[in-house]
């Protein structure tokens, strides 16, 4: 079965215990069980309740922006993560070129969208991409004003949320 084929039995959720994907790579044959496959679905769930915990208003204010981070040293199927970040037309950040955009940026969902990569799962949060190790972690507000990523406001929310913050 092709990458392709793996991912659209994904997004249907059509797989058993007989489901492989085999890949030449690297010299080699390698295959992903149904537990591979699991593990994925379980990944998403967990992403997809952690945007949705972390996108309140309130959080939101605190933590407006995600950076997009590899957990690992490298993906289990390698890609070129900068690229793929640039093709959906993000913004770089500093000597280490970090990969930080607003939590309702549209690159969250361009960057999982299968119109745009064959491996995409369709997913606006981690994994975007079948054999990813990327993840992503909140920039706080002071660091997204000094990024230019939000504006410094002054309405009684943000006071309001400064004091409250400065309290805790």
């Amino acid at each position: 079965m092709s990458l392709q084929e793996f991912s659209d039995r994904w997004l249907r959720g059509d797989f058993d215990e007989n489901t492989q994907i085999w890949h030449k790579g690297m010299g080699s044959d390698w295959a992903w069980p149904e537990e591979w496959l699991v593990n994925t679905k379980d990944r998403a769930e967990k992403s997809r309740r952690y945007f949705e915990e972390r996108s309140t208003r309130a959080l939101v204010w605190e933590f407006p922006c995600w950076e997009l981070l590899q957990m690992a040293r490298y993906d289990f199927l390698p890609r070129d993560w900068h690229q793929r970040w640039e093709e959906c037309g993000g913004r770089f950040f500093g000597e280490k070129k970090r990969m930080i955009a607003r939590k309702n940026d549209e690159i969250w969902g361009a960057l999982g969208s299968r119109e745009r990569y064959p491996d995409a799962l369709d997913l606006a949060y981690p994994p975007f991409v079948l054999g990813t190790s990327m993840m992503v972690r909140e920039i706080v507000r002071e660091e997204a004003i000094e990024l230019d990523l939000i504006e410094k406001t002054h309405t009684s929310e943000d006071e309001y949320r400064e004091k409250m913050r400065r309290k805790s």
